[in-house]
């Protein structure tokens, strides 16, 4: 059994203007506009009511539209933040009532510059990689509330050559089901 679906994307700016106080912030995500598409093929190789086992194949292009970052560049620069390109690919496993998902993640950033009134300044692609691991547990009554919740934890691991940097994350999640 397989399925395809495939979806678009848009972001707005959660914050619009720009101080000399966010020239050590993250802008990118948070300030710009951005249109994308993505898909995702599943296929599961089995899939009983006890157990199953599914692929999971996603991926997604954005493009951020480019934007004055006044007063950190001057007013006639503009920034080019470029695409994101993400390819996922993930296996879950499910026995009973509890899920082991595991998957690799490789992150492209494209098509970055800063355009200024003599001359732009363009950066290479970069790439990240990330790996990842996560549980969840279904139980059936929740205590109190009469009501199943899922409950479970994971690790993310993710590595970007280009800038030495290394992301390692962990977290836990519970989810009420009504």
């Amino acid at each position: 059994e397989s399925q395809i679906v495939l979806y678009g994307l848009g972001g707005l700016p959660s914050k619009r203007s720009v101080t000399l106080f966010d020239a050590q912030d993250a802008l990118v995500g948070t300030r710009f506009y951005s249109l994308g598409l993505g898909s995702e093929f599943s296929y599961s190789f089995f899939n009983r009511p006890k157990r199953n086992l599914i692929f999971v194949f996603q991926n997604r292009f954005l493009h951020f539209f480019k934007r004055s970052l006044a007063p950190i560049l001057p007013a006639d620069a503009k920034v080019e933040p470029g695409n994101v390109t993400d390819l996922l690919f993930t296996l879950q496993y499910r026995f009973k009532t509890n899920l082991f998902e595991a998957g690799y993640n490789s992150t492209f950033f494209s098509n970055q510059a800063i355009l200024l009134k003599t001359r732009e300044i363009k950066s290479h692609w970069a790439l990240r990689n990330s790996v990842y691991a996560n549980f969840i547990h279904l139980f059936k009554r929740c205590p109190g509330i009469n009501k199943p919740i899922l409950f479970g934890g994971g690790l993310n691991i993710g590595k970007s050559n280009k800038f030495d940097t290394k992301i390692f994350s962990a977290w836990l999640n519970l989810s009420l089901i009504f």
